[in-house]
């Protein structure tokens, strides 16, 4: 993931690619952890027993077996919540953007 995404959400990066099973102790310790999944950046955070899935065309609560065998193969990344800013109308802009661009609009 490209540094401009972290910017863009005023995220700071406390480490990258973590597994799914160092996903899941960060998780369970409270943690926010980021991904890149089909293009847009995806948020993880436990929420009781299940793990709360955010993004701008995304939310949903997973078991954590569902959240498991979904994100099996994702790296994540530990960060920052309290400079969380997540606006999905910034990341819709920016996708709308980059699609734009990548058809030489």
């Amino acid at each position: 993931m490209d540094e401009y995404e972290f910017e863009k959400h005023n995220l700071s990066v406390l480490e990258e690619d973590i597994d799914i099973t160092k996903a899941m102790f960060y998780l369970d310790g409270n943690m926010v952890l980021c991904a890149k999944v089909d293009r847009r950046l995806h948020f993880f955070k436990k929420k009781g027993d299940n793990i709360y899935v955010i993004s701008s065309t995304l939310k949903v609560n997973l078991s954590r077996d569902e959240f498991k065998k979904l994100y099996r193969d994702t790296l994540f990344y530990l960060v920052n919540e309290e400079e969380n800013s997540y606006d999905p109308k910034k990341d819709e802009e920016y996708y709308s953007w980059v699609e734009r661009n990548d058809l030489g609009l």
